[in-house]
């Protein structure tokens, strides 16, 4: 009887349940003695080849063991034909013909394994799952704020309000109040000393600047200043309004142009026609009218007036910056 074909694991002459390691060093083993073979027998070679490369791969070589269960199959299906059954109706034995049908069978499995194998190796497909989009990461919130100090306050806001002078045809000079920066070339300031005709003047810290009136609103009592070649800063303005027992802090000026800061509270707020008042607890000099009212936040929350008149200090809340336009006092 012919000898029967090797498979990938007799060739490399390991067991069935070989390593990767044992698999890797026979083949290095079983190569080099082929190569020293005289004379050389490519066929060889090449089968060792072939056994290295489909057993040292994990998914190849699951798809041969499973051929391998076909091929014990079929082997033990030819034993069996291989035996002769017992004639119990005394009927010719079968031809050579009738003998190779089991053959078709076995094919048809052969084929069915091998084309197993072949989907098995291949890239499996993209899943027909939709991929789940990514959910956006939303950005962390702002951190509450930190209560300042008077001095931190005071410092920020050196670099945001100035002192707004007017000069007469004769060139007097008379204070006009304080003007905050709404811009990084533009100011806001009470229009109570702000006269028709005078030359401006707005004076941060040792620099003074000349300014243009650009916007009068007398509805709200408020004048926008441009003032060209000076760069401001932005004081930050709080979100929501001031409550009737808030602390604040309201700034101030000196004859001398020092900036103080003079702490307080909010005592009422009052519903005007022309919008709400805050009513504040320190006093506001003639010369701090237009100065900025800070929360304990170091956050603009009014605009220091005399509206209600003298004696009684007010402040008009920070919503009337977003307000300002040009417009006529109603009569």
């Amino acid at each position: 009887m012919p000898e029967s074909k090797k498979n990938l694991y007799e060739i490399l002459g390991v067991p069935r349940d070989a390593t990767g390691i044992d698999i890797g060093l026979a083949y290095r083993r079983q190569i080099a003695a082929a190569d020293r073979a005289i004379p050389p027998d490519p066929t060889r070679q090449a089968l060792l080849h072939e056994a290295n490369e489909i057993l040292s791969n994990p998914k190849r070589r699951a798809a041969y063991d499973a051929s391998l269960v076909t091929a014990a199959e079929k082997a033990a299906a030819l034993e069996q034909a291989a035996t002769p059954d017992l004639d119990l109706s005394g009927e010719p034995d079968e031809t050579p013909a009738r003998r190779k049908l089991p053959w078709i069978p076995i094919a048809l499995a052969i084929i069915v394994v091998l084309v197993g194998a072949f989907f098995t190796l291949r890239t499996p497909p993209p899943s027909d799952k939709v991929a789940e989009q990514p959910q956006p990461v939303k950005p962390a919130p702002p951190p509450p704020p930190q209560p300042k100090t008077s001095a931190q306050i005071l410092t920020s806001a050196l670099a945001s309000v100035g002192r707004v002078l007017t000069y007469d045809m004769s060139g007097r000079m008379t204070p006009a109040g304080l003007a905050i920066a709404v811009d990084t070339n533009a100011m806001v300031t009470t229009c109570e000393g702000v006269r028709a005709g005078a030359q401006l003047v707005v004076k941060l810290g040792a620099e003074s600047h000349s300014a243009t009136l650009t916007i009068t609103d007398e509805t709200v009592g408020l004048c926008q200043l441009l003032v060209p070649g000076a760069t401001l800063k932005l004081m930050p303005v709080s979100p929501e309004p001031a409550r009737q027992g808030d602390t604040i802090h309201a700034l101030g000026a000196n004859e001398k142009g020092d900036m103080a800061l003079t702490e307080g509270v909010v005592k009422e707020i009052r519903n005007t026609p022309a919008g709400p008042l805050m009513e504040v607890s320190m006093p506001i000099a003639s010369a701090g009218s237009g100065g900025a009212i800070f929360d304990r936040y170091g956050r603009v929350v009014g605009i220091a007036t005399h509206r209600a008149g003298a004696g009684v200090p007010t402040a008009l809340p920070a919503s009337a910056l977003s307000q300002l336009r040009s417009r006529a006092k109603p009569q």
